[in-house]
């Protein structure tokens, strides 16, 4: 990938709801999870107990000293932490988180 210079391979389980972004940094070397993204039917939940269909407040109440406010945007993702490294909830309609994703989502 040419953002990281680092070899990149996404693993999906569809019927889990789970993807996993696979990092090496030599093609064929042993890989390291650089992201994780979840989405429907995926039942695991944040530490703090938030998963697929979490209400956007629920987000907020748990995670609100941890949002960048510059990166999020109201109804649509919350950022806690960075674009760069962090943990970002998407809703949908604006309402319930559709996905989670975990690790760096801009490079």
């Amino acid at each position: 990938m040419g953002a990281d210079g680092e070899y990149h391979q996404h693993w999906k389980y569809a019927d889990c709801g789970i993807e996993l972004d696979m990092v090496s940094v030599k093609k064929g070397r042993p890989k390291r999870i650089g992201a994780i993204t979840v989405t429907t039917p995926c039942s695991l939940q944040t530490t703090k107990g938030l998963r697929i269909g979490s209400t956007e407040q629920e987000v907020n109440k748990a995670y609100g000293h941890f949002k960048n406010q510059e990166e999020s945007e109201q109804f649509e993702s919350f950022v806690a932490g960075s674009i760069f490294g962090g943990l970002i909830f998407k809703f949908k309609q604006g309402k319930k988180v559709d996905s989670i994703f975990i690790g760096a989502g801009a490079e």
